[in-house]
């Protein structure tokens, strides 16, 4: 007995001398990580956030003679910031001026492919903008944008310009009333912004009046700095820094569930809103559905209580160049007040912002992937905030509001769900932080040809290269952390790192983003061996063995005594 109790304890010193050995590694290495970790940490390059821009100023169809062009490179703004701090891009400005001839054969386009309508003759900005991309002179700087100062040579300053992206035969030659005052969707300023990365001045107007070379340089100097915040437009978190978490999302995979109310989905084309997004951000998938409901009686008695009776009806008419016409009236008007705050605190608004996880049954309304829309459909006779339509996008609140007169939907035919789809195609910009485009023309803002300004399908090259910026910004900081937090996927994917980081030095920004996301997933992923850590094998190699030999020692304490242990017994008086 003494002998095996003696064993026992000479084991055990033995297990516990080893322990001593063994076990510091093993649990240093579990519990302090991050010690032996950091001098091994990675550092990958940071984005530089000051970059420089090659814009190119070409002057087409102005002669030479009429810009001082030392005085315009030295007077126009030297560097623009974009976006909010901690993301803010300062961009250097390379300014370079060329003078060119206006391209006859661009012209002879232009002309043949002209609206006239009341003594003006229009010409189709796209048209322009494709026939631009066809001639050496004007090319786009890789790494920048372009901008035309010119004059069309025909013989005449009385034109203007004009965009129909969908139904020409709807609002060519259109006019539209509201309340009296004519406007017109379809017609554009004489400065505009193409769908590629080029704004247009049309400054024929001042050339035909034979100006002085320091007023031209001077007024192409305004017009310049002016476009400035069109082509490096900011995001709204740079409005609102609330909007911050609008900026940096990362969704992949956005869903949009629209509730109409009182209404019926048959004339609403969402497929066009697919495509418009898909090609903002081609990293991204949507789908869209549309549920149409009743009013229930809450909403419907908030509505009732929030309508006043109008003592002249508001009308919105409009004539087409076939002489048809269409005018709807409002008697009544929902108090609604879309612009003070956005909405934010108007009752209507509020109550959607309430209830907005009961009407689309959300369980987490921080999932800004799922989009919820509200389509509110009005009786015929009914405006709202004295208007025939208005929206408005709330990120902060997970809804974006809709209100409408019916007849958008039902008295005015296709025109109506054109209108629709383009509000809301807007009021999503916004769910992804788009701004507005300036909206002065005063002074010489360009208007863009963009969802975010005009009544177009597509999203402008500006917004989509901010788009773009900040998300690959936002991927680029996520698989960093990603990788910091896993060092044995680090080597492995730099290379990915450095070639997407290059992309979008390169201003390959969709492509740059699609090699960032997939380098993020590829980080995000689960190694094989993390489902069984590795430091972790010392110390149960080390209490597998101590058991195993423990239980050696105690089957032999405790199994039968052998013969010669009965008979050694037996001998003992």
């Amino acid at each position: 007995m003494r002998y095996m109790n003696t064993s026992i304890c000479s084991y055990l010193k033995a297990l516990i001398f080893i322990s001593f050995l063994f076990a510091p590694l093993s649990w240093h290495s579990i519990f302090w990580p991050s010690i032996s970790n950091a001098s091994d940490t990675h550092k990958f390059p940071e984005i530089n956030l000051n970059q420089t821009a090659d814009l190119k100023v070409v002057f087409l169809g102005i002669p030479s003679e009429y810009v001082d062009e030392n005085e315009l490179t030295s007077s126009v703004s030297q560097s623009i910031s974009q976006f909010a701090y901690p993301n803010t891009m300062t961009w250097d400005l390379n300014i370079s001026v060329f003078f060119h001839e206006f391209s006859e054969k661009v012209m002879d386009s232009l002309s043949n492919h002209a609206f006239h309508s009341g003594g003006v003759t229009y010409y189709n900005i796209t048209l322009l903008d494709v026939l631009s991309s066809q001639l050496e002179y004007l090319t786009i700087p890789r790494r920048g944008y372009l901008i035309v100062m010119m004059w069309v040579p025909d013989d005449a300053v009385n034109h203007s310009w004009f965009f129909v992206q969908e139904r020409p035969d709807l609002f060519l030659g259109r006019t539209d009333y509201f309340n009296g005052a004519p406007f017109k969707y379809w017609a554009f300023p004489s400065s505009f912004g193409g769908l590629r990365k080029a704004l247009y001045f049309d400054i024929g107007s001042m050339i035909g009046r034979a100006p002085s070379k320091p007023f031209v340089t001077r007024t192409v100097t305004r017009l310049f700095d002016n476009c400035l915040g069109d082509m490096f437009t900011d995001l709204l978190g740079a409005e609102d820094a609330r909007m911050l978490n609008a900026d940096t999302q990362r969704y992949e995979n956005f869903k949009v569930e629209m509730l109409w109310f009182n209404g019926t989905g048959k004339q609403f084309y969402p497929e066009r809103i697919k495509e418009a997004f898909e090609d903002l951000m081609p990293w991204t998938n949507w789908t869209i559905t549309i549920r149409t409901e009743a009013v229930d009686a809450e909403l419907n008695n908030l509505v009732e209580s929030r309508i006043e009776e109008l003592s002249k009806p508001l009308k919105y008419s409009f004539s087409l160049s076939n002489g048809s016409s269409v005018t709807i009236e409002a008697w009544r008007n929902v108090k609604c007040d879309f612009y003070a705050d956005s909405g934010e605190y108007d009752p209507l608004i509020r109550y959607f912002f309430d209830h907005v996880e009961d009407y689309f049954n959300l369980t987490d309304l921080e999932d800004k992937s799922v989009i919820p829309v509200i389509f509110l459909q009005l009786r015929n006779d009914t405006a709202i905030g004295h208007t025939i339509q208005v929206g408005v996008s709330w990120f902060l609140h997970n809804v974006i509001v809709v209100g409408f007169q019916g007849s958008v939907a039902t008295a005015i035919g296709e025109s109506g769900s054109i209108f629709l789809t383009h509000l809301l195609r807007h009021e999503i910009g916004h769910w992804v932080s788009l701004s507005h485009h300036s909206s002065d023309f005063e002074l010489g803002y360009p208007k863009i040809v963009c969802s975010m300004r005009s009544m177009t399908n597509q999203f402008c090259a500006f917004c989509k290269d901010a788009r773009a910026r900040m998300s690959f910004m936002s991927y680029y900081n996520a698989t960093i952390e990603a990788l910091s937090n896993n060092q044995a996927k680090t080597g492995a994917l730099e290379g990915d790192m450095e070639d997407a980081l290059q992309l979008f030095h390169d201003w390959e920004y969709s492509k740059a983003v699609e090699a960032i996301v997939s380098t993020y997933h590829k980080a995000e992923a689960p190694s094989p061996t993390e489902a069984f850590d590795l430091r972790w094998i010392p110390l149960i190699i080390f209490t597998i063995v101590g058991a195993l030999g423990l239980a050696f020692l105690l089957r032999k304490r405790f199994s039968k005594p052998s013969k010669h242990a009965l008979d050694r017994g037996n001998s003992q008086p």
